[in-house]
């Protein structure tokens, strides 16, 4: 009896065991209510919950025997990784890394057009206090280098949502040094026709954040136009087949 269950109760014999022992848990909380409440035990109340198991079990398999063997696949919506920026703006990208030992940092940029054609790329090196103050000198010194090649329509796009937020409200718990680099952004910022900051997610802003991490183990900075390093090349070719959902919010 308690090695397999009756034929005719529905069960399978993994499901068995932990039906006796569901019952053998209520038989003994009786028989504590019994040793330490002085109360009589209740052998029906244990039969209905068992009879109540079993109608519950058979109801549950009659409906799962009725469920259709095959459903229709889901239709997957897909957005390119990373969404060029619409003329006359260019979109350059940029992300930090930061190495909290030697108070270090290393910038990734990438600069491409509405035709998503990479114009130059690099990398900057420096230091700063934290990565917050490392990602706003990154802005800072994209910012810069844009506008001494004399881009009129700029569009930044980086994953620091703390940035963006202090650029649209002014308001952000920025500590003081970056909101310094910021109020240096804003002044370069006018000397362009139409300046904007983007933030994206981390996966869109990967091209960047690679090669934030070369810049740290370059020790350099270096400009890229053409020809593009044969290693981002491939990483370029990546990001144009990758297809994942993505939003970003315009500043």
């Amino acid at each position: 009896m308690w090695i397999s269950p009756p034929k005719n109760w529905g069960f399978y014999l993994d499901e068995w065991s932990t039906y006796c022992v569901n019952i053998t848990w209520l038989i003994w909380k009786e028989r504590c209510k019994t040793a330490f409440e002085k109360k009589i035990p209740n052998s029906s109340r244990i039969m209905q919950i068992t009879k109540a198991s079993q109608t519950s079990k058979n109801h549950t398999n009659q409906h799962t025997t009725t469920l259709p063997t095959q459903t229709k696949p889901l239709e997957q919506t897909t957005t390119p990784l990373w969404q060029p920026p619409k003329p006359p703006f260019l979109k350059i990208n940029v992300d930090a890394s930061f190495t909290l030992q030697t108070f270090t940092f290393g910038i990734g940029f990438i600069l491409r057009n509405s035709n998503r054609n990479v114009l130059a790329a690099g990398t900057w090196t420096g230091h700063a206090t934290t990565a917050e103050e490392a990602e706003c000198r990154g802005v800072l010194l994209a910012t810069q280098w844009a506008l001494d090649r004399q881009v009129t329509h700029l569009e930044v796009e980086i994953d620091a949502q703390a940035i963006t937020v202090e650029w649209a409200t002014r308001s952000s718990n920025l500590s003081w040094r970056s909101k310094d680099i910021i109020r240096d952004i804003r002044s370069l910022a006018s000397k362009f026709v139409h300046f904007n900051i983007i933030f994206c997610s981390r996966n869109i802003n990967g091209i960047a954040d690679l090669i934030s991490k070369k810049a740290i183990a370059l020790g350099e900075s270096f400009l890229w136009e053409d020809p593009l390093p044969q290693w981002l090349m491939v990483v370029l070719e990546k990001d144009r087949t990758s297809l994942p959902i993505c939003t970003f919010l315009v500043i």
